[in-house]
């Protein structure tokens, strides 16, 4: 049972044929991305006390939907790497690009010591430009 979801959860990050609860997900990813880039770039712009509370609750919410998204990864990581050994498969993923750009993201908000303008990467990730 829990290879089967497993396999549904890769199924639905990692499509072979896109489904439509796989499009969903990634039009909803896609959508978080752009309007977390666009949070970073507007409290750039505005320093507004009135917007910046409005801003850094968008970003938290968007930093818990990437730490979901991470996680789920993590989860299934052994699709994404497949060895025989589940602890080198975690490893690989956690030593990924992938991984490094979702940690940067995610670090940047609770730590502060990380310029959140990395969410833009995430971004460019997202279009896979940098694939």
């Amino acid at each position: 049972m829990l290879k089967k979801l497993k396999q549904n959860i890769y199924n639905l990050l990692e499509p072979k044929i896109p489904t439509t609860s796989s499009i969903i997900y990634h039009i909803f990813m896609t959508l978080v991305v752009i309007v977390s880039s666009i949070t970073v770039i507007l409290e750039i712009i505005f320093h507004d006390v009135s917007w910046h509370y409005i801003l850094t609750t968008i970003e938290y919410i968007a930093v818990g939907i990437f730490i979901i998204e991470y996680l789920l990864k993590l989860f299934v990581s052994q699709y994404y790497y497949p060895t025989k050994n589940w602890f080198k498969s975690k490893i690989s993923y956690i030593k990924s690009f992938d991984s490094f750009i979702d940690i940067i993201c995610v670090a940047s908000v609770f730590l502060n010591a990380i310029p959140t303008e990395f969410a833009v990467l995430r971004l460019l990730k997202r279009l896979d430009l940098l694939n």
